[in-house]
């Protein structure tokens, strides 16, 4: 049995489907682009949360996710919301999809998080 990658356990534990998953770094909707920049030795995916993962219309969430575990091992989460004007719209967007991360029954899946609204 091979071990599972640590990116691999966590997207287990938060129930994110395959299709949602892609290894890039970058972003781009409407003319707002963001991007990561990872280090050489970094392992990290991107996740579409709007539409993919989270699919509940009714429900608040964040356009993408990136999920980064760096060479020195700390994983990081950063929260991307691709807004043209509305701040406290995405804010509370964050909020949302930020809880859900909490939520899961496998345990405490974040302890503490970065957030990024990109405006054009």
């Amino acid at each position: 049995m091979s071990k599972q990658s640590s990116h691999e356990f966590w997207l287990q534990a938060i129930g994110a489907p395959k299709h949602c998953i892609e290894r890039k770094a970058s972003v781009r909707e409407n003319g707002v682009s963001f991007s990561i920049k990872p280090n050489k030795g970094d392992d990290f995916i991107r996740i579409k949360v709007d539409g993919c993962w989270i699919k509940d219309a009714r429900s608040k969430r964040i356009d993408y996710l990136f999920w980064i575990n760096t060479e020195q091992k700390r994983k990081n989460i950063v929260l991307v919301e691709l807004k043209g004007t509305r701040i406290k719209k995405a804010l509370e967007q964050m909020e949302c999809t930020l809880g859900r991360l909490c939520k899961f029954p496998s345990g405490k899946v974040v302890n503490g998080f970065d957030a990024l609204i990109k405006d054009r």
